[in-house]
């Protein structure tokens, strides 16, 4: 995953969080991050983060409303999309993000900066 895609993850994750902390009462949170890929079209990760907050009304803008439009520029800037569903059971945002698999070469010099990095 290109390092722009995971500093834009990381920020919305961290806004979402943050939102949630401050807002939510959520007793529960779920952070999950899945990688679709195949050879041929364009490849999506997905960030989903969820709740089990007393939700709020998307549509009314209120103090937080400058985050959420923050986390939807970050996703829009790389081409992605960004959603979010809520009700009185608590709130899910989505976030879809297309990304090029790297060339053998790139790949390789990750993989050896992952390995640098589990023993450094």
């Amino acid at each position: 995953l290109p390092l722009s895609h995971e500093q834009c993850l990381y920020r919305i994750a961290q806004e979402g969080l943050h939102n949630i902390a401050k807002h939510a009462r959520a007793k529960h949170v779920t952070l999950e991050l899945h990688y679709e890929t195949n050879d041929y079209e364009t490849n999506i990760v997905q960030l989903r983060l969820s709740d089990d907050g007393v939700g709020f009304d998307v549509a009314q803008p209120s103090s937080s409303s400058l985050g959420l439009k923050s986390m939807k520029e970050r996703a829009k800037s790389l081409g992605g999309t960004l959603t979010i569903t809520s009700t009185a059971k608590g709130t899910v945002f989505t976030v879809h993000l297309p990304y090029e698999v790297a060339s053998d070469e790139a790949t390789q010099s990750l993989k050896a900066r992952e390995i640098v990095g589990q023993h450094g």
